[in-house]
């Protein structure tokens, strides 16, 4: 009877388990706040998931993304305040996004000292199809 409950205790971890692997294809959408936009030698960026926590940068955006513009507008406003012709904070950073993402294998990417640079290593990773503003005013 021990044995018994111990094969199902495997079965039903095994088949929870399975359930919520990602698959190469699969797609998920989030709701994203800006919290972080910066550059030096490289720029960074930062958005978290206003639900989950979790943290997303560049990594997670590919030259396919679809942002409707989005990444150079807040790459213009950052350049903007940089530059003085704009005063106060970005008024970006705080702002909430609908995000689509498809989870991908990519090469990995790997810093060096002229930037970050794509390595031989493949990664498997959630990465943003298409960002859209929401509701912004």
């Amino acid at each position: 009877m021990k044995y018994f409950f111990l094969l199902i205790l495997i079965v039903v971890l095994t088949f929870n388990q399975s359930a919520i692997a990602q698959k190469i294809g699969d797609k998920k959408s989030a709701t994203l706040q800006l919290k972080d936009y910066s550059c030096g030698d490289n720029c960074y960026i930062e958005f978290k998931d206003v639900y989950t926590g979790e943290s997303y940068d560049f990594h997670n955006i590919d030259d396919k993304t679809d942002d409707d513009g989005i990444l150079s507008d807040i790459s213009n406003e950052y350049d903007a305040i940089e530059s003085g012709t704009a005063t106060g904070e970005m008024r970006s950073i705080g702002k909430l996004y609908n995000v689509e993402f498809e989870y991908k294998k990519v090469r990995k990417w790997v810093e060096t000292e002229y930037g970050p640079k794509e390595s031989k290593k493949w990664t498997k990773t959630w990465i943003m199809k298409r960002i859209r503003k929401l509701n912004w005013k």
